[in-house]
């Protein structure tokens, strides 16, 4: 029976915890209704998508408030039963959520809710789905390092020092290279051609002093 009990408890807890994890919102894109889906892979809009472990930083603006003017029309006409109209709350939340599509590319999700429940929801599902909590930041550099992004160096199995060590601003895309990437192993090679030609310069200038001198 403890048995039972301990293994229907695990399969409760895990039903509920994919059930935090994953979740569908009817919201509004700019003026149009859309349907927003989070799930553990991927933030999912009609406008773009973002996976889980790519977004940067999300956050939440808005507020909920009291109608007032609902509430004195509902006295007016209906006295003291439509003093419950003050009990109606107009809400209005915006949902922004940034980071990097499958293609690398750097995205912006734009999402707003009339209903503070999915706000609610969404406020305990988003840390747990992407990892970090509203207004923590994850760079690209952490991502790249998180998927095993960063370059090995052309000379070993070592990986390089990426680009993106010490900058404060994040690239418009993971995948990018930049002109120091392509220009360490240029200019090695570079260095290389220039070494060979001295050696061989050098060599036929032996070769000119050891041959013998025409006598005249």
């Amino acid at each position: 029976m403890k048995r039972l009990s301990a293994g229907l408890a695990t399969t409760l807890l895990l039903t509920a915890t994919g059930a935090v994890q994953a979740g569908t919102y009817e919201a509004m894109c700019g003026e149009t209704k859309c349907t927003v889906n989070i799930n553990g892979r991927q933030i999912n809009t009609p406008l773009g998508s973002i996976p889980a472990k790519r977004v940067t930083q999300w956050g939440l603006t808005g507020k909920s408030k009291t109608n007032i003017s609902t509430g004195v029309w509902t006295t007016v006409l209906f006295g003291p039963i439509g003093l419950l109209g003050f009990t109606a709350k107009h809400s209005d939340y915006n949902f922004l959520v940034n980071g990097y599509n499958r293609q690398g590319d750097k995205t912006s999700l734009q999402f707003k809710f009339k209903n503070n429940k999915p706000v609610e929801s969404l406020m305990q599902e988003m840390p747990m789905v992407t990892g970090i909590g509203m207004g923590e930041i994850r760079t690209a550099l952490e991502i790249k390092k998180n998927e095993g992004l960063i370059r090995k160096c052309w000379w070993g199995p070592w990986n390089c020092s990426d680009p993106l060590e010490g900058q404060t601003i994040d690239p418009e895309n993971l995948f990018e290279t930049t002109d120091l990437d392509q220009s360490f192993p240029k200019t090695a090679i570079g260095i290389g051609a220039l070494f060979a030609f001295l050696l061989g310069f050098l060599f036929l200038k032996k070769n000119k002093k050891g041959e013998p001198k025409e006598s005249s």
